[in-house]
């Protein structure tokens, strides 16, 4: 990695930790993002690559959100590049 590639992560880092945290209650589901979408959600876990994690995780720091919306981001435009629809729900 880069000095200033270095540089730019620490400072997007910096940020990230200044900025203001929101409320917190007890109990697990506050250690994990508060998902305010409308539609239904479900959690999933897989493996990436050290570099393509790294890499999403940089993105993330770099545009200011969480790495769930880098990733979902780029799921949702593969899924419109192929012609992909969401299935709808049962």
């Amino acid at each position: 990695m880069s000095e200033k590639q270095q540089n730019s992560m620490a400072a997007a880092m910096q940020r990230r930790k200044a900025a203001p945290k929101p409320p917190q209650g007890g109990g697990v589901a506050h250690t994990f993002r508060e998902v305010t979408e409308t539609t239904p959600t479900k959690k999933t876990t897989f493996d990436l690559p050290v570099e393509i994690h790294r890499t999403l995780r940089w993105e993330a720091l770099k545009r200011e959100i969480s790495m769930r919306d880098v990733v979902l981001r780029y799921i949702k435009e593969g899924m419109e590049r192929d012609g992909i629809t969401p299935a709808p729900e049962n």
